[in-house]
């Protein structure tokens, strides 16, 4: 049972539904055999497969005797089930796996072998869990001895770079960074002309698709611009996880400052040390305080604190003898500097008192609930509370809520969801004796005191009652999979079940 369970949830979780644009069909359960059906749940496909996933480029994945397959939405089998494993089709390409020779290659839709067969092959997803090709290009691999050597093909299969390098990164508008070995020795390769553009450096790091990049020579960094070099390697470390809105950090005679996209000095070489911009500003230190800087160079907020960061364009953080609180850009002070801490959280920030209680204050700066909360440090934790790529600061955004927890005596805070007006959404009276599972971009899994599992939205409306045994933390454009009764059935946002 454990077997067909995680291979039904990979089979349809890697085969995403485009369902809505494409009027595909629907997985459908009948006893324990599955097919498809439409959406009225009339019979399109037969029930015989073992398992059935939902379409992706108008073909759908299937299992038969344990392999794998295609069927088109009429039904007809476009691949006979003979694969060990077959991800869904991207771009008229199906990855497959072959469990005998441990080998990867890619097939097309009529099931012919379009490109040679790899140790590995570099599966990225995006937001969906869709895989996806990179920039129309796909990293592979074979083994040399012990070791992978790395190469490229294009999205239909041939070889552009063979598989010879010790990395390959940083697939950018038709060039890539490669390290030819364990040593510190980078190049930069022109993927259509495959030719080397720069050769041998200590590092090269591309980190926008415009070719902008950092390169090291002889422990000296410079620039790189449309995928060229225009800044000759003179500092000490320029450091790209600060290389925001146009502004590089750079460090030179042990002092920092910032450049330009075109290598040009912006703002003097003169803090111990600096912040990325952020909304226009930076945060800046001399002599162990901190201030905050605009694009200009001008200083904002005076550099005499203990510690400095930018909420946005008119709210900055600051902390004085173990205190904290919120100027604007004119060094006013609109938050009083006598709590403990300010986290943003996305769509609002979250203030703490000296007692270790939190409220949810706005991007007003308003406090708008009771000091009642705390923190919920788990929700922002990789592989908790849904999918590992959510980020529960844009969800917060795009909702309009803020998470905050209520300590219990659990593991966990009990979750509390609360809507710009501060009022709690969830749990409300009538979810009282309910709590979140998972959360997602549009909606909540919650599980109830009968431990059934239902789905709620974020104004704590329910969508699908807590009947089922288990959900999904994955919908599928309006489509969920669910267990009931010890059976997976898929259902829809109005409740509708696709099996008998």
């Amino acid at each position: 049972m454990k077997t067909l369970v995680a291979s039904l949830f990979v089979l349809i979780v890697n085969s995403i539904s485009i369902l809505a644009q494409t009027h595909d069909l629907i997985p459908y359960r009948k006893g324990d055999k599955w097919g498809y059906c439409d959406k009225n749940k009339k019979i399109i496909v037969e029930c015989k497969y073992d398992e059935t996933g939902f379409f992706y480029e108008h073909v759908g994945g299937v299992i038969l005797n344990g392999k794998y397959g295609f069927v088109d939405k009429k039904g007809k089998e476009i691949i006979p089930s003979i694969y060990d494993y077959a991800w869904s089709f991207k771009e008229g390409l199906s990855l497959i796996y072959d469990e005998e020779t441990k080998k990867y290659f890619f097939i097309d839709k009529e099931g012919k072998e379009v490109s040679q067969k790899y140790d590995y092959v570099e599966v990225e997803r995006d937001r969906e869990r869709n895989w996806i090709i990179t920039e129309n290009f796909i990293v592979v691999g074979n083994k040399e001895y012990t070791e992978l050597n790395f190469g490229i093909i294009d999205k239909f299969g041939n070889e552009i770079i063979p598989p010879k390098y010790y990395e390959v990164r940083n697939i950018t508008n038709g060039f890539t960074v490669v390290r030819k070995n364990k040593k510190w020795n980078f190049s930069l390769i022109d993927i259509n002309n495959k030719v080397e553009v720069l050769t041998d450096y200590d590092y090269i790091s591309i980190i926008s698709k415009s070719g902008i990049g950092i390169y090291e020579k002889d422990k000296k960094y410079g620039i790189i611009k449309n995928f060229k070099i225009i800044l000759p390697s003179k500092y000490e470390y320029i450091d790209e996880s600060k290389f925001e809105e146009g502004f590089a950090a750079v460090k030179i005679n042990d002092k920092w400052g910032f450049i330009d996209t075109n290598g040009i000095e912006v703002i003097p070489a003169k803090y111990d040390d600096v912040s990325k911009f952020h909304n226009g500003f930076a945060a800046v230190k001399i002599n162990d305080k901190w201030g905050v800087i605009n694009k200009e160079g001008k200083e904002i907020i005076q550099i005499k604190y203990d510690y400095t960061s930018i909420l946005n364009d008119n709210g900055f953080v600051v902390s004085l003898n173990d205190k904290v609180g919120i100027l604007d850009s004119s060094g006013k002070e609109i938050v009083p500097i006598k709590y403990v801490n300010i986290r943003y959280i996305g769509y609002n920030n979250l203030i703490e008192n000296d007692n270790g209680e939190c409220a949810v204050m706005n991007d007003k700066f308003k406090i708008i609930t009771p000091f009642i909360y705390t923190y919920c440090p788990y929700l922002y934790m990789d592989g908790y509370m849904g999918d590992w790529r959510l980020n529960f600061c844009e969800i917060s955004k795009l909702n309009k809520i803020s998470f905050v927890c209520l300590p219990n005596d659990d593991q966990y805070e009990k979750i509390i969801v609360i809507d710009e007006n501060g009022k709690e959404i969830f749990p409300s009276n009538q979810y009282k004796e309910k709590e979140i599972t998972s959360i997602q971009e549009k909606y909540f899994i919650i599980v109830d005191s009968n431990n059934k599992y239902g789905v709620i939205d974020y104004k704590g409306r329910l969508i699908i009652k807590p009947i089922y045994d288990n959900i999904s933390y994955k919908d599928f454009n309006g489509y969920f999979l669910v267990v009931k009764d010890g059976k997976y059935c898929v259902i829809d946002f109005n409740g509708t079940e696709y099996c008998e």
